[in-house]
């Protein structure tokens, strides 16, 4: 018989986004980058042609992501109703269903290289990169099966610059689990002008 599966994964993670800036306002922030989050909180005046719109969400058609760390510090917690199936970190997980080295590679469905190039040089997009953080519950899913299997669950692995992967996806038996990532205990930590 059918039966309902929660998944939660929660912990300390992330909002990133990069998205277009006109040449006015690159310019501005560029040398005025040290107002640029005071600005974005609505505490501090910039003139019209470098206002940023609202919300800050808004910049995003170059990259965007939402995730937590392929790490010790996420939680991953797997009922079936009131019953505890599985409770412990992504590398415990891991660990208890045999899915390879504890870097996280064996259950890795996808690795989506995204390098948020630091380098000013070159004929390069102007863009805004801003990053939120929080703790919280990220994912919440639900799978109907007959039996979970702890190895059908699966995760996209997002290599954000090179140290650090992100959790942004998760997959039962092949198919992307529903659900969209809450973001609503995320608080602005960083926000830079760059040239993508």
């Amino acid at each position: 018989m059918a039966t309902t599966y929660t998944i939660k994964i929660y912990g300390g993670g992330y909002e990133i986004g990069l998205g277009s800036l006109s040449a006015d306002q690159y310019n501005y922030w560029c040398e005025n980058d040290t107002e640029l989050v005071p600005h974005i909180l609505k505490e501090s005046d910039a003139p019209g042609y470098a206002e940023l719109v609202d919300p800050i969400e808004r910049y995003i058609d170059v990259k965007h992501l939402v995730g937590l760390p392929a790490g010790d510090d996420t939680r991953i917690e797997v009922k079936d109703g009131e019953s505890l199936i599985f409770g412990g970190s992504y590398l415990q997980y891991l660990e208890e269903y045999g899915a390879g080295d504890v870097d996280g590679k064996g259950l890795m469905r996808s690795l989506d290289e995204i390098v948020l190039a630091y380098d000013f040089g070159g004929e390069r997009k102007r863009c805004i990169f801003w990053e939120k953080r929080g703790r919280g519950v990220f994912y919440e899913c639900q799978v109907v099966a007959d039996n979970f299997s702890g190895d059908g669950l699966g995760f996209d692995i997002t290599d954000v610059d090179g140290r650090h992967r992100l959790i942004t996806g998760v997959y039962y038996s092949g198919s992307r689990l529903e659900g969209v990532p809450d973001t609503k205990f995320l608080q602005l930590s960083e926000a830079m002008v760059l040239r993508y």
